[in-house]
């Protein structure tokens, strides 16, 4: 995600794309694959079109889904479930 939110375009591994569960071919290439993953590289460093808008798609989307406010209010919304759950017996 840092990198994203730098403006490095990147690709990431299919277990790595399974766990931020966001858009390939948006916000960054998939190589699921050694050959896939050098294809994807080459790909990316080559296509400018393609480079610039993955960065800005990346950018906008950690900016969106990972901000620091959204982020610590998700987080204590978690925590105040638990604690209401674990105060009612659930």
């Amino acid at each position: 995600l840092e990198t994203m939110a730098h403006g490095l375009p990147m690709v990431v591994s299919e277990l790595v794309h399974r766990q931020f569960g966001l858009a390939a071919e948006k916000d960054y290439l998939v190589g699921d694959t050694a050959e896939n993953f050098a294809d994807q590289v080459c790909r990316l460093y080559t296509d400018d079109e393609l480079w610039n808008r993955i960065r800005t798609s990346s950018r906008q989307t950690v900016a969106e889904k990972f901000d620091e406010t959204r982020l610590a209010a998700s987080l204590r919304q978690i925590i105040e479930d638990m604690i209401r759950n674990r105060r009612s017996g659930a």
